[in-house]
This record gives structure tokens, C-alpha cells and sequence, in this order.
């Protein structure tokens, strides 16, 4: 499968690790990570 759609996912991979990049730059990665904390109750910070 990923043999097939192996430039998607290369062009999908790159673009999260660009918002990624983006977002720590900015300081947003912090509050996104936050965010996400709450909807997900299990989750602790490390």
C-alpha cells in the first residue's frame, strides 16, 4: 500500500514536519500540545 502512495505520503510527511517547524517557531506548539491534552484525558506531560 505504501508502495503505491509512496509520494503522497512522502509529500504528507513533509508538510507535517513543515507545521510542526512552523508552530514550534512560533510558540504555538506548546499550546496546540495542550489542547490536545485536554481531549484526550490519559495523556500526562512528560
Amino acid at each position: 500500500m505504501v508502495k503505491r502512495h509512496y509520494r503522497a505520503v512522502m509529500i504528507v510527511g513533509g508538510g507535517l514536519l513543515v507545521a510542526t517547524g512552523i508552530l514550534e517557531i512560533t510558540g504555538l506548539w506548546n499550546t496546540a500540545v495542550q489542547h490536545l491534552q485536554t481531549l484526550l484525558p490519559g495523556s500526562t506531560i512528560l
